[in-house]
């Protein structure tokens, strides 16, 4: 979550920065890193054939907190997801307004 924090809200640019799609992807494949494969090729394909990463990131977000939990990983990993899912979301709400 600090490093997801870090690159979303930097204290050096203001706590203006990104949105936080690739670090969650990154955190993702080195906790899950099959599930995070098996999640993306989809999500990719919704991105190559629609041009919107949102919709990409949306899917891949939503097949990946499906996957975590019917594949009966630990609460840490679930309760991690759910949180990278809710701040990853709540950046792209917060900046809608900007």
């Amino acid at each position: 979550m600090g490093v997801l924090a870090g690159h979303n809200w930097p204290v050096f640019l203001r706590f203006r920065g990104g949105k936080g799609v690739s670090t969650a992807l990154g955190v993702s494949l080195v906790v899950l890193p099959w599930l995070t494969v098996t999640a993306v090729v989809p999500a990719l394909l919704v991105i190559f054939l629609t041009r919107n990463v949102v919709i990409g990131a949306t899917i891949w977000f939503a097949i990946l907190n499906v996957l975590i939990v019917v594949t009966g990983q630990g609460t840490v990993q679930i309760v991690l997801c759910l949180l990278i899912t809710l701040v990853v979301a709540s950046t792209y709400l917060g900046r809608s307004w900007d």
